[in-house]
Formats: C-alpha cells, structure tokens, sequence
C-alpha cells in the first residue's frame, strides 16, 4: 500500500542529507528559493518581514508577542539549526539559539517563556541526538538523552509538568516504521522512559488532545498499513488506553480542538492510500459514551495549516489539493464551514501560530518549490 501524500512528502523530506525535495528545487535555480514576489495581501492579510525564506519549520508562541521559529529550510543544502524570535509588536527577529542539528518538521513544546524542548523530524547529522533542550535566556541548546528517531509524531505537555511523545514514523522497527511506543519526559531533570503500555495501534500523522482531566486523547493516524479509524483516550495515572473505532475517524494530518463540551472537533486531514479529502470534513467526536457526529462534507485542501484562537476559533490555511499542489484556501471550521479571504498566493508546509490578541501569524511556506520570503499576520 502506497503512503498517502501527507506522509509520503513528509518522509521524502527527510531523505538527501537532510535537503527537502522541494528545497533541491528551490536552490537549483539560485537566488535562495525566492521566487516571484509575493502578490499583495488581502486586506485581512498585514505583511510581516521575514529575513530569510522558511518552509518546513515549527513554530510555537512563548508569551503575548514573541514567537519562535525553529529550524526548517532556508534555501540552503541542509536543514537550518538556527532558533530565531519574532516579536509580534516590534515587527522585529532576532537569533535566539542554535541547535545541534538542523531539524525540519520537529514537534516544540514550550516550557516557559525562556525554555524550548525540540523532539525529533528530519535531522541534517543523522547521528545527533533525537531531542534537545533549548535555552533562549542563555542562547544555548543542549541535547538530550538519546531516544528513537520519529517524524509525524506528537509532543504534549501533561498537566504534570511532564512531557508524552508518542507514535510517528520512528527507527524502532516496527512493521511499516510506524510506531506505537509513548515516551515520558522530565524537564525538570531530563530524564526519559518509555511507558509501561503502548498504545493499541501504531500512528503517524495523527492528533493528541490533552483534555481537562489530564487524559490525552489521540485520533486517527496512518498505522504503516491503512488509516488508524480510531480515537484512544490515554491515561497518565494508569499509562494505559481505551480504543473507540469509527470509520469517520481515519484521517491524518487533520486538525483537532478541544471543545468547552469536552467534545473533540476534527477538521480537515487526507485519508485512503492515494490522497482524499476526508468526507465528512469536519466532525464531533464525543466521548462517554463514544459517538462521532458529522458536521460539514470534505474540505478544499488537505494538510492545511491550523491555529485555535483565543476567542476557540479553528482556522486553516493553505495546504495541497489532491494532486499535491498547493493552495491558497482558508478556512474557518465548525459546526459549518466559513471562508476567509484566501491567502495572496498558494502555501504549503507554512506555520500557523495563533496570537493572544486573536491574530494569527502565518509563516513561510513554499508553492512548487519557491519558499516564502514574508509572512502574514491574518485577522
């Protein structure tokens, strides 16, 4: 069975030294995948300077106006180790740290405003440390305890302090390299163990929801063979999960929003071994009892960009048709679904970060290997 285009180009970027497929395009014709200049901006889009082009990196916000931007390409032969700050107010970068490696597709908890824990995508020195802890007060990063290599996994924060990083397309061996195994991290003294259970099934690209009573409900996923159509809701006291299967339910890359009900909202994604809108696009997935509902038909692009608001808006933008090119669609997701002003030109692999004052800053991303040069603050 053939990956689906979000896992598949997802993986294809680790290959080449660490060099995307799509950043080989961009450097092949100089200028540093620049490209055309970007079309004016629609007047809910505010240009924002961006130093240097950026796809395939993370991005997470530290406090109300500083973002950080954590590797990716950046039109150069590998990966970017670098760890920039944005301030969303001053409009200005600065460099905040360097990685031991560069890393593309890493998943960045932030631990406080001052402290980044960087696990795992695609690493420009294969034999670096999968993790890695990242001070910005000091401008360092330290590596972490060596743990297995994953991409299109999931980090979140527990309610404890702790950290659970689980499933991806992982070195452990599994059937398909897709992985099943959780791992448990301490940032208070950097230790790391895997959990006594893994979970039921193997997944990549899926979702994991950290709900108000400490439990992190994962959804979805591909499992190495098909599409994981299932939710499990995992349980930090007991490591242990409880498996909830519904068709509606197989999709990866989609985005998730935990609603004040307790009841999950899925939007958006791709499914089937060659690439789909899931139908219903968006969902509600209750739980206790189990019981999925469906809330609007399939979504115009897969593997869109996604950011809750302040205000629990889930919104998305841009991404790939089918055919994997990308596009400009955004998106509001709901009960229905409502269109925003599409973006000035076509994105995939850009960054959504949503901002406390209700904006949302849209970074990087590449249309037919030409990386974006500038960014957008959306609302």
């Amino acid at each position: 069975m053939s990956l689906p285009i979000w896992t598949r180009r997802r993986l294809l970027s680790a290959g080449f030294g660490g060099l995307s497929l799509t950043t080989l395009a961009a450097c092949g014709g100089g200028g540093g995948g620049s490209g055309n200049p970007p079309a004016p901006a629609p007047p809910d889009y505010r240009p924002v300077a961006q130093p240097f082009p950026l796809s395939l990196h993370s991005a997470v916000a530290l406090d109300a106006r500083s973002v950080a931007v954590v590797g990716g390409s950046r039109g150069q032969p590998s990966f970017s180790a670098s760890v920039d700050l944005f301030d969303t107010e001053a409009q200005q970068w600065r460099m905040g740290a360097s990685l031991s490696t560069g890393r593309s597709q890493s998943q960045v908890l932030a631990l406080d405003a001052q402290r980044l824990f960087v696990h795992g995508g695609a690493r420009s020195l294969s034999g670096s440390r999968t993790a890695e802890w990242v001070d910005l007060g000091r401008g360092t990063s330290q590596p972490a305890l060596a743990s297995p290599s994953r991409l299109a996994h999931t980090a979140t924060r527990l309610r404890d302090g702790r950290l659970l990083v689980a499933g991806g397309s992982s070195s452990e061996g599994y059937f398909g390299g897709v992985s099943p195994t959780l791992e448990l991290w301490d940032p208070q003294t950097g230790q790391w163990r895997f959990a006594a259970r893994p979970l039921q099934q193997p997944r990549q690209g899926h979702s994991a929801t950290l709900l108000g009573d400490g439990r992190v409900l994962f959804v979805g996923g591909f499992t190495g063979t098909g599409m994981a159509a299932s939710a499990e809701l995992w349980d930090p006291a007991t490591e242990t999960s409880q498996l909830f299967s519904d068709p509606a339910l197989g999709r990866a890359g989609h985005a998730a929003q935990l609603l004040p009900s307790g009841d999950l909202l899925l939007a958006g994604g791709e499914t089937g071994a060659t690439p789909q809108a899931p139908n219903p696009g968006v969902l509600l997935l209750r739980r206790e009892p189990w019981r999925v509902e469906a809330l609007a038909p399939a979504l115009p692009s897969l593997a869109a960009a996604s950011a809750i608001t302040p205000g629990g808006a889930l919104l998305l933008f841009g991404g790939v048709d089918p055919s994997g090119q990308a596009v400009a669609a955004a998106l509001q997701a709901g009960p229905g679904v409502r269109a925003l002003p599409p973006l000035p030109s076509p994105r995939e692999w850009l960054s959504a970060t949503a901002l406390p004052s209700g904006r949302v800053l849209l970074l990087g991303g590449e249309n037919r290997g030409a990386l974006a040069t500038s960014g957008l603050l959306f609302g």
